[in-house]
C-alpha cells in the first residue's frame, strides 16, 4: 500500500518514494505557476518533476488540490521562518525581518500569491496552518509591543 492516513494531521502518511515525488511534484508545480501562471500544464509540471502525469493526479486529482498543497508547502517554510524570528533578540528587528520575508517572498510568486489569499481564507484543509500563522504573528507582535516597540 502506497499510504496510509494519518488521522492526527487529517493528510496521508506516504512511503518514502512517495513522499519524494509529492515533495517534487508540489515544487515543480510552484515553479512552474510563477513562471507561466497558474493556466499552465500539467505536462510541464511532470516533465519539470520528473514524473509522469498520472502521478501528478493519483496525489492531486484537481488543480485546486495542487495549488492548496503549494500553498501549504509555503505556508510551512514562512511557519519555520516566523520561527526563527521569534529567536531574534531585537523583537522589532524579528517582526521587521518576518515582514519583510513575507512580502519579498510574496512579490517573487505572484500567481501562487494570488491563489493563496482565496484558498488560505477559505479551505478547511488549510485551517490548522492558518491558525498557526495567526498565531505566530500575534506572537511577534506581541513580543514587539511587550519591548515597547510597537504600540
Amino acid at each position: 500500500m502506497a499510504a496510509t492516513e494519518d488521522r492526527a494531521l487529517g493528510v496521508l502518511a506516504l512511503r518514502a518514494d512517495a513522499a519524494r515525488n509529492r515533495a517534487r511534484i508540489v515544487a515543480a508545480a510552484a515553479e512552474v505557476f510563477a513562471e507561466r501562471g497558474l493556466d499552465a500544464s500539467t505536462a510541464e509540471i511532470a516533465e519539470r518533476a520528473g514524473v509522469g502525469e498520472a502521478t501528478i493526479y493519483r496525489r492531486f486529482p484537481t488543480k485546486d488540490d495542487l495549488v492548496s498543497a503549494i500553498v501549504a508547502a509555503k505556508t510551512e517554510e514562512s511557519l519555520a521562518i516566523g520561527a526563527e524570528c521569534l529567536e531574534e533578540p531585537d523583537p522589532w528587528r524579528g517582526l521587521e525581518r518576518f515582514l519583510y520575508e513575507m512580502t519579498e517572498r510574496a512579490s517573487r510568486d505572484q500567481g501562487v500569491s494570488d491563489a493563496a489569499k482565496d484558498r488560505c481564507v477559505a479551505a478547511a484543509e488549510l485551517a490548522p496552518l492558518r491558525k498557526r500563522m495567526l498565531d505566530l504573528c500575534a506572537k511577534l507582535v506581541r513580543r514587539a509591543q511587550r519591548a515597547g516597540a510597537l504600540r
